[in-house]
């Protein structure tokens, strides 16, 4: 039995729409979070109202990871899973990088470890940006490989 057509195409599926929602509710959750950061900027908020409202993001963030991961088919997970394994290990050996030459910068300019520097800000943030570069990439890669059939 074949599925009823819509205007001469085929209905979506349960899982295809409820993967169009969670993807809606993320771009809703990215503009949202995204413009109270950005008031922050001008209204400076106390330090319990930013730590609050960081754990929201976070916990607002799993959760959609989460809606989305169970909207996936088998495939799909599998995909999710490797991509976030991927960037994981790419994102963990990055941290551990910028924390050893921290390390051995402050080492070769004190000879002792009690005055230890912060983690710099740039180098960490480029690595951010790599972990989530590479998840997009290996997603990329994933699907490209799954639709050839290999």
């Amino acid at each position: 039995m074949s599925r009823p057509e819509v205007r001469g195409r085929e209905r979506p599926t349960r899982r295809e729409r409820q993967w169009t929602r969670t993807r809606q509710a993320e771009l809703a959750y990215q503009v949202v979070f995204s413009a109270v950061f950005l008031s922050g900027l001008w209204f400076r908020p106390s330090s319990a109202v930013f730590w609050l409202f960081s754990a929201a993001v976070m916990l607002g963030g799993f959760a959609i990871w989460i809606w989305q991961y169970r909207a996936l088919d088998e495939l799909g997970r599998a995909r999710f899973a490797l991509s976030w394994m991927v960037s994981g290990m790419v994102l963990s050996s990055g941290v551990a990088l910028v924390f050893m030459w921290t390390l051995y910068d402050a080492l070769r300019r004190d000879d002792s470890l009690r005055n230890l520097p912060g983690l710099p800000f740039w180098p960490m943030y480029i690595v951010l940006c790599v972990g989530l570069l590479t998840m997009w990439l290996t997603n990329l890669y994933l699907r490209r490989r799954d639709e050839r059939g290999g």
